[in-house]
């Protein structure tokens, strides 16, 4: 679930990439 949300975010915004991967970590 969070893969796909984050690929699809990554594909608009590389910015949000990072911020992303910063949340998803925290999630994990």
């Amino acid at each position: 679930m969070i893969l796909v949300f984050w690929c699809r975010f990554r594909r608009q915004n590389t910015h949000a990439h990072q911020f992303i991967k910063q949340w998803a970590e925290i999630r994990v």
